[in-house]
């Protein structure tokens, strides 16, 4: 019998232990990732690399010199010790230049090496005439590991649909003039179905150009941004300045592992109370039981 009360007192200390790490662990690991009106394949990216630029969202800029439509693609992955400090940033220095966020998606991921890391990616729209002077700031928020460019001429497909829309106007005005002159309810009925079948032609065609002149007022540019421990943002500069950066960085862990441990167990102390009762109340009944089995063997 106390070989069982022993086993099972163990069982209870070890589930009580477990729970804090546990729960402390959920928090860590990220869900299904915090903003819900941000699509998630708007990340487009794996921690530390930046996507690559045919993935890139789209943004166009006309060649003032050529007249041609352009798309351009900016992608940046840029790492930093002030993670909050670069965001908001990186932000403001778009609104600064006449743009605007148009997502972004911030997430933290688990303990590597004892330092809790987390990365935002930020979709902005920046006026076409400022992406160079964005790009330029940019470098200074943060270390840029890996920048990709690419362009694209879509000066044709826009050449066609302005020839496609303005053919369809045409149609369109010949139609309702034949309707104005239609006696038949045959014909006007066949007349009126055209009509309707080019205005939704029409329809779609100017959506697709209005996208493409929006485009080329304002670029798209995509950011990675990830948080890194405070002795990696820079290089360091010599043996004792690596020495006190790794000195920094193991204090950081030691306080912030203490601190993620209280945490865990204050917040686990309604679950090891009712542990601390269960337990309690298998000795009192186990000792009730064995006294109650000395009592009778004593009578017998």
């Amino acid at each position: 019998m106390k070989k069982r009360i022993f086993l099972l007192l163990t069982l209870l200390l070890a589930l009580a232990f477990l729970l804090p790490a546990c729960s402390n662990k959920a928090v860590q690991e990220p869900a299904e990732m915090l903003a819900p009106d941000v699509k998630y394949e708007d990340a487009g990216m794996v921690y530390g690399y930046a996507t690559t630029a045919s993935e890139a969202a789209p943004a166009a800029a006309v060649d003032v010199n050529t007249g041609r439509k352009l798309i351009k693609n900016l992608a940046a992955t840029i790492e930093t010790a002030q993670f909050d400090a670069c965001l908001q940033q990186l932000q403001a220095q778009a609104t600064a230049l006449g743009g605007y966020v148009e997502s972004l998606q911030s997430q933290q991921y688990a303990y590597d090496l004892a330092y809790a890391t987390r990365q935002a990616t930020l979709v902005l729209r920046i006026p076409a005439d400022a992406l160079e002077a964005y790009k330029a700031a940019m470098g200074k928020q943060g270390k840029v590991v890996e920048l990709n460019e690419s362009v694209s001429d879509v000066t044709m497909e826009y050449t066609d649909l302005q020839a496609h829309i303005k053919a369809l106007r045409t149609e369109r005005d010949s139609l309702l003039n034949l309707l104005a002159t239609a006696s038949s309810l045959g014909d006007i009925i066949t007349l009126q179905d055209r009509i309707t079948g080019v205005n939704y032609e029409l329809d779609s065609l100017e959506s697709r150009i209005r996208l493409l002149d929006d485009q080329v007022d304002l670029s798209a540019v995509r950011i990675s941004l990830a948080e890194v421990a405070p002795n990696t943002a820079e290089a360091p500069q010599g043996f004792w300045s690596t020495v006190w950066g790794d000195f920094k960085r193991n204090t950081f862990a030691i306080g912030r592992g203490m601190k993620d441990f209280a945490g865990g167990f204050l917040g686990s102390l309604p679950v090891l109370l009712l542990l601390a009762a269960c337990a309690a109340a298998v000795v009192l009944v186990a000792r009730r039981a064995r006294r109650a089995r000395r009592k009778k063997k004593a009578q017998q």
